[in-house]
């Protein structure tokens, strides 16, 4: 029988792995591709939070009656494209997450968060359709329980303050004389757990899951003329 060690051991595994293949075909871009930006900047918005809850007979409690969190992100960014359409994006964030009940609590978790993501692009020299996407990892700063409450959702004691997972966005950005202003969405899915789950434990399964809108403004270091 596997055991939820062994289970957690086996996703971190999977994240080093893509980690390693991210950097690994940025580095390969960069040798074949003489033409590059080095573009750098802000960007801030929203977060639209929640948990993915399993108890120990592996129910999911997503759906009963638990409900998304406004909370939000900001933070830097970074960006390597050594491709006519790819490159390379780091960010370090603020990441507030958490989860509700309408009437009842919430709890809101305050991550310092950096997303690796392989950016890929497309569209005209003043307007691009983009792709992010790679492995992130976050840690968390602090907790608010806006509410006293007995609920396992709130009063259960976060074991895992690292936490590590997946994201997934798009969006579109204007590049003008003064800068690139940015649009984009993207869905975080969270591999680690909150809470402990070991056979005794409460939960099984305590995931972060979150969407984000952002608003970018950045600067292209290195200009140079790419033939799109």
């Amino acid at each position: 029988m596997k055991t939820p060690i062994f289970k957690q051991y086996k996703k971190m595994k999977n994240f080093f792995l893509i980690l390693i293949f991210l950097l690994f075909a940025s580095r390969i871009s960069a040798q074949t591709y003489n033409g590059a930006e080095l573009i750098i900047g802000a960007k801030g918005g929203l977060t639209l939070s929640t948990g993915s809850f399993q108890d120990t007979s592996g129910v999911s409690e997503d759906q009963n009656g638990y409900y998304h969190l406004w909370g939000l992100t900001g933070g830097a960014v970074f960006r390597y494209s050594g491709e006519k359409y790819i490159g390379l994006q780091i960010e370090a964030n603020f990441c507030q997450r958490g989860w509700a009940k309408h009437g009842e609590f919430s709890r809101r978790l305050n991550y310092v968060q950096i997303p690796v993501l392989t950016h890929v692009f497309f569209g005209k020299k003043w307007f691009r359709f983009f792709i992010n996407a790679g492995p992130e990892i976050a840690f968390l700063i602090n907790e608010k329980n806006d509410n006293n409450s007995d609920n396992k959702f709130v009063s259960e004691k976060i074991k895992n303050r690292f936490d590590y997972g997946f994201s997934l966005g798009g969006g579109f950005e204007f590049h003008t004389k003064a800068g690139i202003y940015q649009i984009e969405g993207r869905y975080e899915f969270g591999l680690g757990d909150v809470f402990a789950n070991n056979p005794n434990d409460t939960f099984r399964r305590s995931a972060n899951r979150n969407v984000l809108m952002t608003l970018g403004v950045l600067f292209n270091l290195k200009k140079k003329n790419i033939n799109r």
